[in-house]
């Protein structure tokens, strides 16, 4: 997956949430193409993706790899971001209420910048964590954003300006 930079520099199209370029995946429902949404209060809420990311691009974090999004009806507010950046360093950012713009920035990992790794992002029984290749999940805090429907979204959401590349080899979502 290849952004080519940022609106400026590439002249690539947004959309109307957002002022940054991508190209993504969104979670639809099983055996059909409707638009999946899920409660975080369920026991088993899992996306789970083997990627290299050989060009991050030159956002302050990095390109978001993956993501989880409140299910609104024209979704502008993730639960968090996977952000990886030029130095190979895993951030997780976690909105702290609804309103958005309030991210708490968490290192949860680093990868050599072109080295396959596995990701894990789950969001069940009310709690947020995230596992980098098949270490134990590190729990992140969810502060006042309550237990939204939600959705996974992954590929490769470029924070800056530069052209960013994401290699996904296996994505697997589990409910």
């Amino acid at each position: 997956m290849k952004v080519p930079g940022s609106p400026s520099s590439a002249a690539c199209v947004t959309t109307p949430n957002s002022k940054h370029c991508r190209t993504e995946l969104r979670e639809l429902s099983f055996d059909s193409d409707d638009k999946a949404s899920w409660s975080p209060s369920a026991p088993k809420n899992r996306l789970k993706a083997t990627v290299t990311v050989p060009t991050p691009d030159d956002g302050s974090h990095g390109t978001v790899i993956g993501q989880i999004h409140i299910d609104d009806t024209v979704s502008s507010k993730p639960v968090c971001e996977l952000y990886y950046s030029k130095s190979g360093d895993l951030v997780m950012g976690v909105e702290k209420t609804r309103d958005g713009g309030n991210s708490i920035f968490t290192k949860v990992g680093h990868v050599p910048v072109g080295t396959k790794f596995t990701y894990e992002i789950r969001y069940e029984s009310d709690e947020l964590s995230v596992s980098i290749n098949g270490a134990a999940p590190q729990k992140l805090d969810t502060y006042s954003l309550g237990s939204p429907k939600s959705y996974f979204k992954a590929g490769n959401y470029n924070q800056g300006n530069s052209a960013s590349e994401v290699h996904f080899y296996e994505l697997n979502v589990q409910h």
